[in-house]
C-alpha cells in the first residue's frame, strides 16, 4: 500500500499499541495503517528501529478527526486509570 495521502496521527511505541489505535480508528470508520520503523533480523528475535515502533497513519482528510478521537480516547484512558488507582 502506498503511504501518499496518508498523514502520521499517532507514535506507537510498541506493535500491540499501535493495534489498539488502529482498532480505536477503524472503529469509528477511519482507514488506518501502521508504518514501522523496525527492521527484523534473526527471524524475528531482534527489531532495530528508531527507538519506537512506529506511526499510526490515516487518510488527510481524516487526520483532523483522527486527532480529536485520539485525544477524547487518551483522555478517557487516563479518568479509567485514576479511577482505578484510587482507594
Amino acid at each position: 500500500m502506498s503511504k501518499e495521502g496518508y498523514l502520521p496521527v499517532y507514535r506507537a511505541m510498541d506493535e500491540n499499541i499501535a493495534n489498539i489505535i488502529v482498532g480505536v480508528l477503524d472503529s469509528a470508520g477511519i482507514p488506518a495503517v501502521v508504518e514501522s520503523t523496525c527492521t527484523w533480523a534473526y527471524d524475528g528475535v531482534l527489531g532495530v528501529g528508531a527507538g519506537y515502533y512506529g506511526d499510526v497513519l490515516v487518510p488527510e482528510d481524516r487526520a483532523e478527526e483522527a486527532l480529536d478521537l485520539l485525544a477524547d480516547y487518551n483522555e478517557n484512558d487516563e479518568n479509567e486509570e485514576n479511577k482505578g488507582s484510587q482507594t
